[in-house]
């Protein structure tokens, strides 16, 4: 090859690798845009090209081409987690090839000028923003920030059954909550997580306790508060008007006036006693009452106190009919006792004779208070009517043939031998 045609070889070789080199340059630095830099060089025309062209042979062109391929240069682009706890894996890939994990703040690439994908892998639960993009380099250092967010979501718990500013509870994976509204608030990432219900005393939650199941979306959980208290009525009857008592249930006395009393209790076995004035009586007087997951009743009935008082004759034969009148009321028997039951009082009384007897004593009072009384009747038995004059006969004839034995003897007495 002559001499001419070997210069124009080595021009557009030169010219090739002239230009790859301006290129890089055009990247590295703005200030390159005055013209084409090479190995410290500066060329302002083509002339200067040749020139330079003419003054190289075989040999410097093949070092310049290795010259311009070395002097490429990467810059550091680091990525930069926010708010992502240390310990937790994140990875990104540059141009879908180059992937890097780390589980502290920060990955760093080194990249050339130019623009390169990303995508960023986050750890479970958590997002990331951006999630993918592009940055550009631009002969320099450079840092993205990717921002982590837990993915959380609502679980509501919703009650109804309590009265309207009652307090109530949520223990949700170890954290309390107490409200006086209808709802309570967690937000929660995916996961299973224990839970456990309170109420106010005398209530009970239904479900008291479970698994809250966060995957991919809000939970709600409704709560009914049911009340454990049982209405437990005491009816009372009989000879209530005008006069009270005592109950006393459960170790808790109430003064009673009415037909009835009601009293709430939880579930188990109470008892109860009825105390009353001293001339009324309850019954039953006591018990006890089983409460069982529903409503119970008692009846009682308050009466006031009778007494016995009891006559019993002596004198006189049983089965001999008699009477005996008290306040007012007429008993008849043929045994030797007749009753009456009463309320406590003083009352008078009256008992009949009798065919063939006469009472000692046939009226009288009986004081009743508190006890039973018993009143002993006398009776005499009258004398037969024709006993007597047979006996007056007899006595007389006993007196006659008396005297006139002393006659006689008299007689015999006074006169001589």
């Amino acid at each position: 090859m002559d001499t001419s045609n070997k210069n124009r070889v080595l021009v557009a070789m030169i010219a090739v690798v002239m230009t790859l080199s301006a290129l890089a340059v055009i990247f590295e630095s703005p200030q390159s845009n005055s013209g084409f830099a090479s190995g410290g060089h500066n060329f302002s025309n083509i002339n200067e090209v040749t020139n330079s062209a003419n003054a190289v042979n075989d040999k410097s062109v093949a070092a310049m081409v290795s010259a311009a391929v070395t002097t490429a240069q990467t810059y550091a682009v680091t990525f930069t987690n926010i708010g992502l706890p240390s310990g937790m894996t994140w990875t990104v890939t540059i141009d879908g090839s180059t992937t890097l994990s780390s589980t502290g703040t920060s990955i760093t690439f080194q990249l050339p000028n130019g623009s390169h994908a990303f995508s960023v892998g986050k750890p479970l639960n958590y997002v990331a923003d951006p999630e993918s993009g592009v940055v550009f380099v631009y002969g320099s250092a450079s840092t993205q920030y990717i921002t982590f967010s837990l993915l959380e979501y609502d679980v509501t718990f919703v009650q109804t059954g309590l009265q309207p500013g009652a307090t109530w509870s949520v223990d949700l994976n170890g954290v309390v909550k107490t409200s006086t509204t209808n709802q309570i608030f967690y937000s929660m990432d995916n996961g299973s997580y224990s839970y456990s219900i309170t109420g106010p005393a005398n209530y009970a939650a239904n479900p008291g306790s479970g698994k809250a199941i966060v995957y991919g979306g809000n939970v709600t959980i409704d709560v009914s508060f049911i009340s454990t208290l049982h209405k437990i009525t005491f009816n009372f009857g009989g000879d209530i008007a005008g006069t009270s008592w005592t109950l006393t249930f459960a170790g808790d006395s109430y003064t009673v006036t009415g037909s009835s009393l009601a009293l709430m209790k939880n579930n188990g076995m109470y008892g109860y006693s009825v105390s009353t004035a001293n001339e009324y009586a309850a019954t039953p007087s006591s018990g006890s009452v089983l409460v069982l997951d529903k409503d119970a009743s008692v009846n009682i009935t308050i009466q006031v106190k009778t007494y016995t008082v009891t006559f019993e004759h002596v004198g006189m034969e049983v089965g001999v009919p008699w009477q005996v009148t008290f306040n007012g009321v007429v008993h008849n028997s043929t045994s030797s006792i007749i009753t009456f039951e009463t309320q406590a009082g003083n009352y008078s009384y009256t008992v009949s004779d009798v065919n063939g007897y006469t009472v000692s004593s046939g009226t009288g009072d009986v004081n009743v208070a508190s006890q039973s009384q018993y009143v002993n009747v006398e009776f005499n038995k009258n004398p037969d009517i024709w006993t007597m004059p047979l006996l007056i006969i007899a006595g007389a004839a006993i007196g006659i043939g008396a005297g006139v034995g002393i006659g006689l003897l008299y007689v015999r007495r006074i006169r001589p031998p």
